[in-house]
Protein backbone atom coordinates (compact mmCIF):
# COMPACT_ATOMS: atom_id res chain seq x y z
CA UNK A 1 0.00 0.00 0.00
CA UNK A 2 2.68 2.18 0.75
CA UNK A 3 4.29 1.67 -2.48
CA UNK A 4 0.45 2.34 -3.85
CA UNK A 5 0.16 5.33 -2.31
CA UNK A 6 3.90 6.79 -2.96
CA UNK A 7 3.22 6.14 -6.89
CA UNK A 8 0.06 8.68 -6.76
CA UNK A 9 1.31 11.08 -4.90
CA UNK A 10 4.76 11.16 -7.20
CA UNK A 11 2.94 11.16 -10.38
CA UNK A 12 -0.17 13.68 -9.50
CA UNK A 13 2.64 15.83 -8.50
CA UNK A 14 4.57 15.62 -11.80
CA UNK A 15 0.81 16.26 -13.32
CA UNK A 16 -0.14 19.23 -11.55
CA UNK A 17 3.40 20.79 -11.99
CA UNK A 18 3.05 20.71 -15.79
CA UNK A 19 -0.01 23.47 -15.16
CA UNK A 20 1.72 25.13 -12.90
CA UNK A 21 -0.42 23.91 -10.32
CA UNK A 22 -0.29 21.90 -6.96
CA UNK A 23 -3.06 18.91 -5.84
CA UNK A 24 -5.23 18.45 -3.51
CA UNK A 25 -4.71 14.90 -1.46
CA UNK A 26 -6.70 14.79 2.08
CA UNK A 27 -5.42 11.55 3.93
CA UNK A 28 -9.01 9.87 3.92
CA UNK A 29 -9.25 10.12 -0.03
CA UNK A 30 -5.64 9.28 -0.40
CA UNK A 31 -6.14 5.95 1.74
CA UNK A 32 -9.76 5.19 -0.01
CA UNK A 33 -8.19 5.50 -3.53
CA UNK A 34 -4.92 3.43 -2.72
CA UNK A 35 -7.99 0.54 -1.12
CA UNK A 36 -9.16 0.64 -5.08
CA UNK A 37 -6.71 0.28 -7.38
CA UNK A 38 -3.88 -2.48 -7.36
CA UNK A 39 -1.55 -0.62 -10.34
CA UNK A 40 -2.52 3.00 -10.05
CA UNK A 41 -2.19 5.61 -13.08
CA UNK A 42 -2.78 8.86 -12.25
CA UNK A 43 -4.22 10.57 -15.03
CA UNK A 44 -5.03 14.75 -15.25
CA UNK A 45 -8.20 15.72 -16.66
CA UNK A 46 -9.56 19.48 -17.82
CA UNK A 47 -13.19 20.64 -16.83
CA UNK A 48 -14.65 24.12 -18.71
CA UNK A 49 -13.69 27.49 -16.66
CA UNK A 50 -16.91 28.83 -16.70
CA UNK A 51 -17.28 26.14 -14.09
CA UNK A 52 -15.26 28.19 -11.98
CA UNK A 53 -17.97 30.30 -11.17
CA UNK A 54 -19.34 27.91 -8.54
CA UNK A 55 -18.74 28.15 -5.23
CA UNK A 56 -15.21 26.49 -4.44
CA UNK A 57 -16.68 24.21 -1.93
CA UNK A 58 -19.02 23.29 -4.34
CA UNK A 59 -16.16 21.99 -7.01
CA UNK A 60 -14.17 20.01 -4.29
CA UNK A 61 -16.54 18.64 -2.60
CA UNK A 62 -17.92 16.98 -5.67
CA UNK A 63 -14.41 16.44 -7.10
CA UNK A 64 -13.43 14.50 -3.84
CA UNK A 65 -16.23 12.93 -2.33
CA UNK A 66 -18.45 12.41 -5.57
CA UNK A 67 -15.68 11.18 -8.22
CA UNK A 68 -12.47 10.61 -5.73
CA UNK A 69 -10.52 13.27 -7.81
CA UNK A 70 -7.97 15.14 -6.46
CA UNK A 71 -8.48 19.03 -7.36
CA UNK A 72 -5.55 20.85 -8.77
CA UNK A 73 -5.05 24.39 -7.15
CA UNK A 74 -2.68 27.16 -8.64
CA UNK A 75 1.07 27.28 -6.48
CA UNK A 76 0.58 31.05 -6.31
CA UNK A 77 -2.49 31.97 -5.59
CA UNK A 78 -4.04 28.80 -4.10
CA UNK A 79 -6.99 28.72 -6.18
CA UNK A 80 -8.95 25.85 -8.27
CA UNK A 81 -7.66 25.77 -11.33
CA UNK A 82 -9.78 24.18 -14.16
CA UNK A 83 -8.09 20.73 -13.55
CA UNK A 84 -8.13 17.51 -11.75
CA UNK A 85 -6.68 14.17 -11.58
CA UNK A 86 -8.26 11.33 -11.68
CA UNK A 87 -6.52 7.29 -10.85
CA UNK A 88 -7.07 4.73 -13.08
CA UNK A 89 -6.26 0.86 -12.62
CA UNK A 90 -3.75 -0.98 -14.65
CA UNK A 91 -3.19 -1.10 -18.12
CA UNK A 92 -6.00 1.26 -20.12
CA UNK A 93 -6.16 4.09 -22.63
CA UNK A 94 -5.32 7.17 -20.68
CA UNK A 95 -7.44 8.76 -23.26
CA UNK A 96 -10.34 6.96 -23.40
CA UNK A 97 -10.43 7.49 -19.36
CA UNK A 98 -9.64 10.73 -19.44
CA UNK A 99 -12.35 11.59 -21.87
CA UNK A 100 -15.04 9.72 -19.43
CA UNK A 101 -14.17 11.61 -16.36
CA UNK A 102 -13.93 14.54 -17.76
CA UNK A 103 -18.02 13.81 -19.11
CA UNK A 104 -18.78 12.62 -15.95
CA UNK A 105 -17.76 15.45 -14.02
CA UNK A 106 -19.11 18.07 -16.85
CA UNK A 107 -22.59 16.57 -16.13
CA UNK A 108 -22.05 16.62 -12.40
CA UNK A 109 -21.25 20.07 -12.62
CA UNK A 110 -23.79 20.96 -14.49
CA UNK A 111 -25.96 19.39 -11.85
CA UNK A 112 -24.57 21.71 -9.32
CA UNK A 113 -24.83 25.23 -11.50
CA UNK A 114 -28.54 24.76 -12.00
CA UNK A 115 -29.48 23.77 -8.71
CA UNK A 116 -27.03 26.87 -7.09
CA UNK A 117 -29.08 29.27 -10.02
CA UNK A 118 -32.32 27.74 -8.29
CA UNK A 119 -30.98 28.47 -4.90
CA UNK A 120 -29.58 32.10 -5.24
CA UNK A 121 -33.10 33.55 -6.73
CA UNK A 122 -33.78 33.23 -2.99
CA UNK A 123 -32.42 34.52 -0.03
CA UNK A 124 -31.22 31.94 2.99
CA UNK A 125 -34.02 32.71 5.27
CA UNK A 126 -37.27 31.89 2.48
CA UNK A 127 -35.97 28.13 2.98
CA UNK A 128 -36.41 28.30 7.01
CA UNK A 129 -40.57 27.13 5.95
CA UNK A 130 -39.64 24.25 4.01
CA UNK A 131 -37.80 22.23 6.64
CA UNK A 132 -41.55 21.96 7.72
CA UNK A 133 -41.21 19.27 4.65
CA UNK A 134 -38.25 17.38 5.94
CA UNK A 135 -38.78 14.93 9.04
CA UNK A 136 -36.42 14.86 11.64
CA UNK A 137 -38.35 11.58 13.65
CA UNK A 138 -41.90 10.87 13.75
CA UNK A 139 -42.72 11.38 17.05
CA UNK A 140 -40.36 14.78 17.16
CA UNK A 141 -41.93 16.19 14.27
CA UNK A 142 -39.58 17.89 11.08
CA UNK A 143 -37.10 19.95 11.38
CA UNK A 144 -38.79 22.95 11.11
CA UNK A 145 -40.19 21.63 15.01
CA UNK A 146 -36.58 20.59 16.07
CA UNK A 147 -34.98 24.13 14.71
CA UNK A 148 -37.69 26.26 16.69
CA UNK A 149 -37.23 24.01 19.90
CA UNK A 150 -33.41 25.59 19.21
CA UNK A 151 -34.27 28.79 18.60
CA UNK A 152 -36.25 28.82 21.75
CA UNK A 153 -33.23 27.84 24.32
CA UNK A 154 -30.27 29.65 22.69
CA UNK A 155 -30.87 32.38 24.84
CA UNK A 156 -30.94 30.75 27.81
CA UNK A 157 -28.18 28.31 26.61
CA UNK A 158 -25.93 31.24 25.71
CA UNK A 159 -25.88 32.22 29.44
CA UNK A 160 -25.34 28.50 30.98
CA UNK A 161 -22.08 27.96 29.07
CA UNK A 162 -20.58 31.54 30.66
CA UNK A 163 -20.88 33.20 27.51
CA UNK A 164 -20.97 37.07 27.49
CA UNK A 165 -24.90 38.04 27.44
CA UNK A 166 -24.22 40.53 24.39
CA UNK A 167 -24.01 37.42 22.22
CA UNK A 168 -27.65 36.56 22.94
CA UNK A 169 -28.95 38.90 20.05
CA UNK A 170 -26.11 37.21 17.66
CA UNK A 171 -27.28 33.72 18.64
CA UNK A 172 -30.62 34.37 18.55
CA UNK A 173 -30.66 35.54 14.99
CA UNK A 174 -27.93 32.29 13.41
CA UNK A 175 -30.74 30.47 15.72
CA UNK A 176 -33.45 31.92 13.01
CA UNK A 177 -31.59 30.15 9.82
CA UNK A 178 -30.02 27.61 11.17
CA UNK A 179 -30.22 24.26 9.12
CA UNK A 180 -32.17 25.96 5.87
CA UNK A 181 -29.45 24.84 3.63
CA UNK A 182 -31.08 21.79 4.13
CA UNK A 183 -34.67 22.64 1.88
CA UNK A 184 -31.81 24.09 -0.70
CA UNK A 185 -31.69 22.23 -4.00
CA UNK A 186 -27.71 22.12 -3.72
CA UNK A 187 -27.80 20.64 -0.65
CA UNK A 188 -30.74 17.89 -1.71
CA UNK A 189 -28.36 16.76 -4.21
CA UNK A 190 -25.21 17.01 -2.57
CA UNK A 191 -25.85 16.49 1.58
CA UNK A 192 -22.50 16.56 2.31
CA UNK A 193 -22.52 20.58 1.69
CA UNK A 194 -24.84 21.21 4.49
CA UNK A 195 -23.58 24.05 6.76
CA UNK A 196 -20.97 24.86 3.98
CA UNK A 197 -23.70 26.47 2.11
CA UNK A 198 -26.03 27.87 4.66
CA UNK A 199 -22.28 29.90 5.29
CA UNK A 200 -22.50 30.79 2.17
CA UNK A 201 -25.53 31.81 0.97
CA UNK A 202 -25.69 34.22 4.56
CA UNK A 203 -22.44 36.43 3.39
CA UNK A 204 -23.58 36.11 0.12
CA UNK A 205 -27.13 37.82 1.83
CA UNK A 206 -25.01 40.40 3.29
CA UNK A 207 -25.19 38.88 6.84
CA UNK A 208 -22.40 39.33 9.53
CA UNK A 209 -19.67 36.94 8.88
CA UNK A 210 -20.50 35.24 12.92
CA UNK A 211 -23.47 34.59 11.84
CA UNK A 212 -22.59 33.08 8.73
CA UNK A 213 -19.72 30.86 10.62
CA UNK A 214 -22.11 29.78 13.01
CA UNK A 215 -24.46 28.57 10.67
CA UNK A 216 -21.80 26.28 9.22
CA UNK A 217 -20.43 25.82 12.83
CA UNK A 218 -23.70 24.07 14.07
CA UNK A 219 -22.65 21.14 12.08
CA UNK A 220 -19.43 20.35 13.46
CA UNK A 221 -17.75 18.04 14.26
CA UNK A 222 -18.99 15.76 11.38
CA UNK A 223 -16.13 12.91 11.72
CA UNK A 224 -13.11 12.57 14.01
CA UNK A 225 -10.72 14.93 13.10
CA UNK A 226 -12.50 17.57 12.10
CA UNK A 227 -11.81 20.88 12.16
CA UNK A 228 -13.11 22.76 15.85
CA UNK A 229 -15.76 25.26 16.41
CA UNK A 230 -13.98 29.09 16.87
CA UNK A 231 -17.56 31.18 17.46
CA UNK A 232 -19.11 31.46 20.74
CA UNK A 233 -22.40 31.62 18.65
CA UNK A 234 -21.69 28.50 16.76
CA UNK A 235 -20.88 26.46 19.82
CA UNK A 236 -24.15 27.22 21.19
CA UNK A 237 -26.30 26.26 18.42
CA UNK A 238 -24.30 22.41 18.38
CA UNK A 239 -24.79 22.28 21.80
CA UNK A 240 -28.34 22.96 21.19
CA UNK A 241 -28.56 20.91 18.37
CA UNK A 242 -27.17 18.09 19.64
CA UNK A 243 -29.03 18.01 22.98
CA UNK A 244 -32.58 18.49 21.30
CA UNK A 245 -31.26 15.56 19.15
CA UNK A 246 -30.09 13.52 22.27
CA UNK A 247 -32.72 14.08 25.03
CA UNK A 248 -35.33 13.82 21.74
CA UNK A 249 -34.42 11.03 20.10
CA UNK A 250 -33.48 8.66 23.65
CA UNK A 251 -37.10 10.14 24.49
CA UNK A 252 -39.02 8.88 21.48
CA UNK A 253 -37.07 5.21 22.47
CA UNK A 254 -34.52 5.25 19.92
CA UNK A 255 -31.37 4.18 22.01
CA UNK A 256 -28.73 2.83 20.69
CA UNK A 257 -27.74 -1.51 20.86
CA UNK A 258 -24.46 -2.70 20.89
CA UNK A 259 -24.92 -3.49 17.47
CA UNK A 260 -26.97 -0.85 15.86
CA UNK A 261 -27.13 3.39 15.83
CA UNK A 262 -29.24 4.65 13.16
CA UNK A 263 -29.53 7.90 14.44
CA UNK A 264 -25.69 7.87 15.38
CA UNK A 265 -26.28 8.71 19.04
CA UNK A 266 -22.71 8.51 19.92
CA UNK A 267 -21.63 10.27 17.48
CA UNK A 268 -23.70 13.15 18.91
CA UNK A 269 -22.77 12.50 22.07
CA UNK A 270 -19.08 12.32 21.31
CA UNK A 271 -19.75 15.59 19.55
CA UNK A 272 -20.61 17.26 22.25
CA UNK A 273 -18.16 16.25 24.86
Amino acid sequence: MQERSAKILDDSSTLAKGVDGDFIAPDSLLQEVVNLVEAPVPILGRYDDSFLELPKDVLTTVMQKHQRYFPVISKSTGDLLPYFITVANGSISEEVVRKGNEAVLRARYEDAKFFYKMDTQKNLSEFRGQLKSILFHEKLGTMLDKMVRVENVVAELTLVLGINERMIPVVKDAATLAMSDLATSIVTEFTSLAGIMARHYALRDGLPEQIAEALFEITLPRFSGDVFLKTDAGIVLAVADRLDSLVGLFGAGCQPSSSNDPFGLRRISYGLV
